[in-house]
């Protein structure tokens, strides 16, 4: 079914029950943590090391490898103006220059982001050069952790810093009152009562791209089974539930120029990826 209207008749432009294709990767992806598009193919890395894939966006076959890294708790990964930024849970970044290049380097970023973080979800905002960082763990405040938010950083590139202040804030309360007024049977209502804004394990971001056509910026949490989109000035437009039986564990996102959207699953049998045509 198509997504129901949101307030303000925006309506998401994917079928999130009906992809195009639902494709096998190789075992070594089994737990594939992102993904990103870079040029005609994607790249795709895995949880536990530092290794990157070059994947076919039509079948999923493993085109090429790079070990770049040793182990690691490796999250997600985004190329932006020609290099490709590999995201660390304890929110290090390691930047590859000529990636299909015998000349190829690695510099590592540090930022002032941490373990206690939980970094998993990086995208790229072409219109302010800002690698995006998404926090799994609500922020703390005041020695306190807050759980009414979830953070997106923004690091910007031409000045080689983290900003200090989040480039979104996500309010657990926005997403809950979405999926209320989105409710459109008895399941959906459910799901959505059942949304506790309270807790850590609501929706814990895990992958996050741009939109290249709109701008808009999805975010997919596997804990929470979600996506949520946000425009690009940081307003909530809209939050889906993900159906496990097609999602069994959404951690990676990426959108090609023709806003194909790919959304990568982790799963014991091969990860996944899903490929959604964009809606007229």
């Amino acid at each position: 079914m198509p997504a129901a209207p949101i307030a303000g008749g925006w309506v998401l432009p994917y079928r999130l029950d009906a992809p195009d294709l639902h494709l096998t990767l190789e075992p070594a992806l089994s737990e594939v943590s992102g993904i990103a598009w870079d040029g005609a193919r994607l790249l795709a890395l895995q949880d536990e090391a530092g290794i990157l894939f070059a994947l076919d966006p039509a079948t999923g076959n493993t085109l090429k490898k790079w070990p770049i890294a040793g182990l690691g708790d490796f999250e997600d990964v985004e190329v932006a103006e020609g290099k490709v930024y590999m995201l660390k849970s304890n929110g290090i970044l390691l930047e590859v220059s000529g990636l299909d290049t015998p000349g190829q380097t690695v510099r590592e970023i540090r930022t002032p982001l941490s373990e206690a973080d939980d970094l998993e979800g990086l995208g790229y905002l072409a219109s302010e050069r800002l690698l995006l960082i998404a926090a799994k763990e609500p922020p703390m405040e005041g020695g306190l952790v807050d759980k009414r938010f979830r953070r997106v950083y923004g690091y910007a590139l031409p000045e080689g810093r983290l900003n200090p202040q989040p480039r979104y804030q996500i309010g657990m309360a926005e997403i809950k009152a979405v999926l209320t007024a989105q409710a459109s049977d008895e399941k959906s209502r459910a799901r959505a009562a059942e949304f506790d804004p309270e807790s850590k394990k609501s929706f814990k971001p895990a992958g996050v791209a741009v939109h290249p056509l709109h701008g808009d910026v999805y975010i997919v949490a596997a804990a929470g089974q979600l996506l949520a989109v946000l425009g690009a000035d940081g307003t909530l437009k809209g939050a889906f539930h993900l159906k496990k039986s097609l999602f069994p564990q959404p951690e990676g996102i990426c959108f090609d120029p023709e806003g194909r959207m790919y959304i990568s699953n982790e799963a014991e049998t091969g990860g996944t990826l899903l490929v959604f045509s964009m809606q007229p």
